[in-house]
């Protein structure tokens, strides 16, 4: 079932249900599960998926759970040591080189907290790393966001 960056919220929707599945996303009072609709964030099991203004998907997240664990399980050397030990500043910059921006966005430990975003822009992809106050820095998600050339 390909979703895509660029598709839209029906088609996204459309093509989890052909296969079997439901884009869902958190309705308050309660913040229950329900079907995706109009929030800018949806989930396909572990895959987060957001969506733009012109409700268009523009970031696809690998985030925490047994999904990412099958898709990163087969990663090799430098890379899999980046997503499956403690994050390693040292170890980003190794593997993928300095980013094209950093930026703070809210925490995923608390709302007060801040993460780090590290964009990778002409790649199309985002590294969120958290903060916790009393552990090791966290990788919170890998993402891929639509590739933007840069000049040089």
């Amino acid at each position: 079932m390909p979703l895509y960056l660029g598709m839209s919220r029906n088609e996204a929707v459309i093509t989890a249900r052909k296969a079997g599945f439901e884009l869902m996303q958190s309705a308050p009072p309660v913040y229950k599960l329900v079907a995706c609709s109009d929030y800018v964030e949806c989930g396909l099991e572990d895959v987060g998926i957001h969506f733009g203004k012109r409700d268009q998907i523009v970031e696809i997240d690998l985030v925490e759970g047994e999904r990412r664990g099958k898709i990163l399980s087969g990663l090799k050397g430098r890379t899999r040591r980046f997503f499956n030990e403690p994050y390693n500043d040292h170890l980003r910059l190794e593997l993928l080189g300095p980013e094209t921006r950093r930026e703070l966005v809210d925490g995923g430990f608390s709302p007060v907290a801040q993460d780090s975003r590290y964009v990778y822009a002409p790649r199309g992809i985002t590294v969120t790393v958290s903060h916790p106050r009393t552990a090791d820095y966290y990788l919170e998600t890998l993402a891929f966001i639509p590739p933007i050339e840069t000049v040089r």
